[in-house]
Parts: C-alpha cells; sequence; structure tokens
C-alpha cells in the first residue's frame, strides 16, 4: 500500500467491482484509454480479475472517502522502461489526484523498484493527461502516427 495526502495507492479486490464498472462504462472516461470503448460488464469483471492478481496496477482510493477514484500502473511493456498509466472516475477529474497517485508511484518506483527511468504514452489529443505527465516532471520525446491515431510518449529519468 502507497499513501499520500488525500488518497491511497492498494492493491485491487473484488469489492472494487461496481465503482470500477461506472468508469468502464463511461464513454468520456474510455475515450483516450487502450480500450478505447466501454466494457461490458463481463470484460470489466475478467480485467477486475486480472488486476487483482497484478502487482503492478493499482487501485486509487480517496483517503477519507473511500471511493474508488480510478487505478495507476507502473508497468513493463512493450517499452524499454516501466511504463505509467492512469484512469480516474469522470467525478475525481481536475482535483490533482491523478497528479498526486503519479507523483506517489514514481516515489515507491525509484525508492523500492530501484527504477532509474519511466515513460508514458498519450493521446496527441489528450490534454489533460499531458499536463499531469508534464507536471510530474515527465518531458515529451516523440509524436507517433500510426493507424489514424497520434501517441506522444513522454520519459523521466529519476
Amino acid at each position: 500500500m502507497i499513501e499520500s495526502k488525500r488518497i491511497i495507492l492498494r492493491r485491487f479486490k473484488s469489492s472494487d467491482l461496481h465503482e470500477l464498472l461506472e468508469m468502464l462504462k463511461d464513454k468520456k472516461v474510455m475515450a483516450y484509454t487502450g480500450f478505447r470503448e466501454v466494457q461490458t460488464d463481463l470484460q470489466s469483471k475478467v480485467l477486475l480479475d486480472k488486476w487483482i492478481e497484478d502487482s503492478e496496477v493499482w487501485a486509487i482510493v480517496h483517503r477519507t472517502e473511500f471511493h474508488l477514484v480510478g487505478w495507476i500502473m507502473l508497468k513493463k511493456t512493450t517499452q524499454e522502461y516501466p511504463e505509467i498509466g492512469f484512469m480516474l472516475s469522470r467525478r475525481f477529474w481536475s482535483k490533482g489526484l491523478a497528479t498526486e497517485a503519479a507523483k506517489a508511484l514514481i516515489q515507491f518506483g525509484k525508492a523500492s523498484l530501484k527504477v532509474q527511468k519511466i515513460v508514458a504514452v498519450t493521446d496527441e489529443t489528450n490534454i489533460p493527461s499531458q499536463r499531469v505527465l508534464e507536471k510530474i516532471g515527465m518531458k515529451k520525446v516523440t509524436l507517433k502516427k500510426e493507424n489514424n491515431e497520434s501517441s506522444l510518449f513522454y520519459e523521466l529519468n529519476l
């Protein structure tokens, strides 16, 4: 478990399904994700079961309200270095919680996992995520256009 002023990062549990469904069925939340589309109940349950077993994906929980705010990952993907990624429920947008969660997870990665660099990828039109990445110190390194999508790649040396 990782704690900061307003949030807790913890492993997912089966009781998170209801609030996770709320996020995964919201078209605006899903617009910039790798999923691109809202998820069915079954798809959401399968995803939750996977995340319960995955130590690289964390539930973001509001410290005082105890609501599931979203999820965040620091995960080895196809990139050379671990990738940070996040998604928040719309009701928690524009409150600084993604930035707070990302800073806490980066600190954990640096101190406990000895991570030396992290990367991130976001849609070129996803300005809120770009702002979060820049607030946590990440720098844009390249823009890739593929299959009618433009993705910005970021890096942070720790």
